[in-house]
């Protein structure tokens, strides 16, 4: 049987979806539950099979929100209050660089790294090989699908939340000619992004009959 790997890409609601999934990792079902802001190439350096479970966002909405979460981190570390801003993994220390050097959002929207997030954690393997992807928008169909997948009882519960929104699936606003310009620049984010949604969508279509 293989292990059961969560990739966990920043700022899509893999936190979420792993408190639904509590269950599962107290349980035998998998001899192994990892879940980790880890690559798949990082898994794949391990003498195990995996199947890969992640989540993604628009990455115009990731990006933005990855904003407002390491300007807050960055605030509340300022106050006196100990924080790890950095996070646990390269993706966000980068990031934070970048939200440090930008005077705005639109300004960091401008001036991000390009292919900093999902294509460092796909790496080689396809959307279309992950056992299993959820979309950030669809949070309650991507639960209730990887729930039938598993053969067990989940429930959405929102983490990581900005508190002054109260829900994750308010997309956030930019200028058009600024999320335009910030798409052109990130096209393979974006490809990466529709193929998942689209095997998301294949998913969904089977599960949820």
């Amino acid at each position: 049987m293989s292990n059961l790997a969560v990739v966990r890409i920043p700022k899509t609601g893999t936190v979420s979806l792993l408190t639904g999934m509590l269950p599962l990792m107290v349980s035998d079902q998998y001899p192994c539950v990892t879940n980790l802001h880890k690559t798949t190439d990082y898994f794949n350096r391990h003498p195990h099979d995996h199947d890969f479970i992640t989540m993604v966002r628009d990455p115009l909405q990731q990006y933005i929100s990855c904003y407002y979460f390491l300007k807050n981190r960055a605030h509340i570390a300022e106050t006196g209050r100990h924080i790890h801003v950095d996070g646990r993994d390269g993706t966000l220390r980068t990031q934070r660089k970048a939200v440090e050097a930008s005077t705005s959002l639109e300004d960091y929207l401008s001036n991000t790294v390009v292919g900093d997030f999902a294509e460092r954690y796909f790496g080689k393997v396809a959307p279309e090989s992950f056992m299993f992807v959820g979309e950030t928008n669809q949070m309650e169909a991507s639960i209730a699908v990887l729930s039938k997948m598993l053969n067990m009882p989940m429930q959405v519960h929102w983490e990581n939340r900005n508190p002054k929104r109260p829900t994750t699936l308010q997309p956030y606003y930019v200028a058009p000619s600024v999320a335009a310009a910030f798409k052109a620049r990130n096209a393979s984010e974006y490809d990466l992004y529709e193929r998942s949604v689209a095997h998301f969508n294949t998913l969904k279509a089977t599960w949820l009959q």
